[in-house]
């Protein structure tokens, strides 16, 4: 593998470079060759005009990893992986089922990304949010490289751009047309109820071009999980109807008996690659103000005052309901002059929720208040706080959400306003009403987590709630933060003016200076030059494939760069 993926990443660089076509009917386009960053790092190594060289001896042990690190910088312009990222990486191109736990920001998305890109075939990426899945596209478009050919089907895409993508997809199942297409994302709704992309993928498989199924947000699969999807519950049926293609899940919120639980559904071989790392996120400062004495406009009150203190900056503010989340909203953009405070629910129409997401990862928008499903995987790196209105219904969803924060590695604040009286609304919910009443262990289970919710809340004065998250997902949580940020209870028992906290609260109550003479901090997606894609990509919402000869380029050396490397 390692001998031949120089040239795979050369041609996959050429399919990147090559004009694509859209599935939205539009012609096919061609255009002179491009040449490829790494066309001419070979050529500056081997100068140009050079007389073609012996054939290479056999390759060094870590040949492989400076091979992935270059497809790393040229496909997605980062200069240096993540800690567990080129392992997981290894391990899916070796045709192994792999499991990865990594924290909130800690690049999940690219263990699966960059393997698909050095794999014959497309990976077909199971996703639960709509946000997410469309985010996720309109990057891999507007990679650094100059796109990558990657396509969504679900209810959000034209009917236009789905029958142009199966038809597609029937093409290369039936040996009549090259599969251009890499990245594939649905939702576990899609897989369940549609025969016609059945057909496809089974077609696909007996041609062996299914390069593996990943699992994204892995934890959804579990009744252990914080968000349980009766419809990820069957993915594990895949196993039975595409036999041999392997399998990655992924997730930042699961705890051990979580991903137990996960694998078994999944029927995760039993050889697969895992990787967890810890949850602890450092650069995050954790606080929680009671207000069970006062009443819900007590609370917006000090929201409104939390926000005031950081103008320009960027922020989530998580409520309850979405009425909630609409007065939050408004209350926010009338009493702070120099915020702009959008709301974002399920309530809105499809076209709104792309409204308000686009001008937040624009910085149009300064603050979102949202219900809980906003944010998920949205790759923005600036954001400075975190607050929850009201109470969250585990600890797993709460450090998901609160993990948006950050993302950069400069010091962020995650508030949380607790009141007692948000506890008995909560239960209600989770309990259910009349004929949707619940009853069962997993409504136990349920109740359990948002019991260790309220006990985070009140933990007491003489712990750490930072220990208390890491510990909850079964790592050793260490000692304290040292003189990094940490929490309010640790504050408190260093004294009001300690350095840790005036450091702390310093920095994320002042703008986001610019990237000094050393840069920017590391991975942080600055130093990655990546772009964000242009309006016309997200506003577009189907995908693109390259044209038919970078395609079969592309899978034939693809093919070629794998042989003989698995296991």
């Amino acid at each position: 593998m390692n001998i031949a993926v120089d040239v795979a990443l050369s041609t996959l660089g050429r399919a990147r470079a090559a004009p694509a076509c859209t599935h939205s009917g539009a012609t096919m386009q061609t255009n002179k060759r491009q040449l490829t960053m790494m066309e001419m790092m070979t050529r500056k190594r081997d100068g140009v005009g050079a007389a073609p060289r012996a054939a290479p001896g056999p390759p060094q042990p870590d040949a492989l990893d400076e091979k992935l690190a270059a497809a790393n910088r040229v496909f997605f312009g980062h200069g240096s992986f993540r800690p567990g990222q080129q392992r997981a990486i290894r391990g899916a191109l070796h045709g192994r089922d792999v499991v990865v736990v990594l924290p909130t920001g800690g690049g999940k998305s690219l263990c699966y990304q960059l393997p698909a890109l050095l794999t014959p075939g497309v990976t077909i990426v199971v996703s639960p949010l709509l946000s997410l899945i469309e985010d996720q596209v309109s990057a891999l478009l507007g990679a650094a490289c100059g796109g990558i050919p990657a396509a969504h089907l679900t209810s959000g895409t034209k009917e236009t751009a789905s029958r142009s993508v199966l038809h597609e997809l029937h093409k290369a199942g039936e040996g009549r047309g090259e599969l251009g297409l890499k990245l594939l994302y649905v939702t576990p709704e899609r897989l369940a109820a549609s025969p016609t992309f059945g057909e496809c993928l089974a077609k696909l498989h007996r041609r062996r071009l299914l390069a593996r199924f990943v699992v994204d947000e892995a934890h959804c699969v579990s009744e252990w999980g914080h968000d349980f999807r009766p419809d990820y519950r069957k993915l594990g049926n895949l196993r039975r109807s595409y036999p041999g293609v392997p399998f990655m899940a992924l997730t930042a919120t699961a705890t051990p008996a979580c991903e137990a639980d996960l694998r078994k559904s999944l029927k995760i071989a039993p050889d697969a690659l895992a990787h967890r790392t810890s949850s602890d996120r450092p650069n995050l400062h954790f606080a929680v103000e009671d207000y069970s004495e006062g009443d819900a406009n007590d609370v917006r009150e000090a929201v409104v005052d939390f926000v005031k203190r950081r103008p320009g900056q960027c922020g989530i503010v998580y409520c309850m309901t979405q009425a909630d989340a609409e007065a939050c909203a408004d209350l926010l953009s009338e009493r702070c002059d120099d915020v702009k405070a959008a709301h974002y629910h399920a309530g809105l129409s499809p076209l709104n929720r792309r409204v308000t997401q686009a001008a937040w990862q624009a910085g149009q928008v300064h603050v979102v208040c949202a219900t809980i499903a906003y944010g998920m995987g949205i790759d923005k790196a600036d954001v400075r706080y975190v607050v929850h209105a009201s109470l969250a219904k585990s600890l797993e969803g709460y450090y998901q959400e609160a993990g948006r924060a950050g993302r950069d590695g400069a010091p962020s604040l995650c508030a949380l306003y607790y009141r007692r009286q948000d506890v008995a609304k909560i239960r209600k919910l989770v309990t259910g009403f009349g004929r949707m009443k619940r009853r069962g262990p997993r409504l136990q289970r349920d109740l359990d987590k948002l019991d260790d919710m309220v006990r985070y809340c009140e933990t007491p004065r003489s712990c750490c709630r930072r220990q208390r998250l890491v510990g909850h997902f079964g790592a050793d949580p260490g000692p304290g933060n040292g003189d990094r940020p940490c929490c309010d209870l640790c504050d408190r028992r260093a004294g009001a003016a300690a350095p840790a906290a005036r450091r702390a609260r310093g920095a994320a109550a002042r703008p986001a200076a610019r990237a000094g003479p050393r840069g920017p901090p590391p991975f942080a997606p600055e130093a990655s030059g990546r772009r964000r894609p242009p309006r016309r990509l997200l506003e577009r919402r189907g995908g693109r494939l390259p044209d038919a000869e970078a395609a079969r380029a592309l899978n034939a050396e693809a093919a070629r760069a794998l042989e003989g490397h698995g296991g």
